[in-house]
């Protein structure tokens, strides 16, 4: 996971504000509206302290959007970026635990496409679709912003088909819940182990 610089943070804050229907879809790790404080500190932490400080306070203040419930956010993951554990069991627990409070508000739809699905759709990098408007493709190097309405309809269409692979509401939960049930085992293995 690339280190976020404030520009970058700017891009997104600026579109995020603007669109009424976001819809993001992230292969690896968990998307950056969604993170909790602490994961956000474990992404960080080989930055300098005031940077990392600086880049975090942006992110939960980016995250107020979600608030906005006249605003529609769709939000894509896969089982993988899930389990990319980024800190212990217990701060993925709470990361998870958070996903699912998030994907309860009105204005949240929440997808998990599960690694048993067979799926024959391939989006290999992250992207969001801002209305029919903007994407925003994401790399390890770089964010490009398109705003050429052919290349936005072709990842709102990529979007639309990887959804169809998730599951949605209740079973979005359940999955959360099963992959928490995961990461509590972890937690007593680990602790068995530093035994």
């Amino acid at each position: 996971m690339s280190a976020p610089s404030l520009a970058r943070q700017q891009v997104f804050t600026d579109i995020e504000s603007s669109a009424q229907l976001t819809r993001e879809f992230q292969p690896a790790y968990i998307l950056s509206l969604l993170r909790t404080r602490a994961y956000i500190g474990e992404e960080l932490q080989t930055l300098p302290s005031d940077q990392r400080e600086e880049i975090m306070r942006r992110r939960v203040e980016r995250q107020a959007v979600l608030r906005n419930e006249s605003k529609r956010f769709e939000f894509l993951l896969t089982e993988g970026a899930l389990r990319w554990r980024l800190g212990s069991p217990q701060l993925m627990i709470e990361q998870l635990q958070h996903i699912e409070t998030l994907g309860e508000q009105p204005n949240v739809s929440l997808g998990v496409i599960p690694w048993r699905e067979r799926n024959t759709v391939f989006a290999g990098h992250a992207f969001h679709v801002y209305d029919d408007d903007v994407a925003v493709i994401g790399t390890a190097h770089a964010v490009e912003v398109v705003r050429d309405p052919t290349v936005v309809e072709k990842y709102a269409r990529l979007f639309a088909e990887l959804w169809s692979h998730a599951v949605t509401g209740a079973s979005a939960a359940k999955e959360l819940r099963r992959i928490c049930g995961e990461y509590a085992r972890l937690s007593r293995l680990e602790l068995l182990r530093a035994r």
